[in-house]
């Protein structure tokens, strides 16, 4: 059972990183490597400070749309929009995916690897749970995230200029 999850096999979750800690699966899904994106009540991971910081769906959802998603009820691939699917547990969101245009699906795995699946049950019926809601945006430029405490690191060069915008 790879990863915890029962429907994981070498033909349906293709691993497309290594291993690292520095985001996870809301931020990868949002587009962005540079931070772990979480309501965490213990302020390890970003968050909006104007959002509770409250482990629901419902937290979750809030954040997606503030970024420019809106429920959406198939998983079916439409033009000019990519999806999200909301994972979750009798104790809360646990996971969160990202359709490719293909229409496979890629996730951050915890603290492991980017891996694309070829659906979403392939994540199902394990640790994360099963997919308690879609979402979907317009595709074509980054989500813009609102400001998150504790803030996006940012880095610079020596002469003072930023190295990522």
């Amino acid at each position: 059972m790879p990863f915890g999850h029962p429907n994981v096999t070498a033909s349906n979750l293709t691993p497309t990183s290594g291993a690292t800690d520095a985001y996870n699966c809301l931020a990868w899904a949002v587009h962005y490597q540079d931070l772990p994106i979480w309501p965490d009540p213990f302020n390890v991971c970003s968050w909006p400070p104007d959002m509770p910081r409250i482990e629901t769906i419902d937290s979750i959802r809030l954040f997606l749309e503030r970024v420019g998603f809106q429920r959406c009820q198939t998983t079916d691939v439409e033009a000019g929009y990519e999806k999200v699917a909301i994972y979750a547990d009798q104790h809360g969101p646990q996971h969160i995916a990202r359709q490719l245009p293909s229409g496979s699906w890629t996730s951050k795995l915890g603290v492991a690897i980017d891996a694309s699946h070829s659906s979403l049950s392939v994540l199902e019926d394990g640790s994360y749970g099963n997919v308690a809601m879609l979402m979907k945006r317009r595709a074509g430029t980054l989500p813009n995230l609102p400001p998150l405490f504790p803030p996006r690191p940012r880095l610079v060069s020596t002469t003072g200029s930023p190295l990522i915008r």
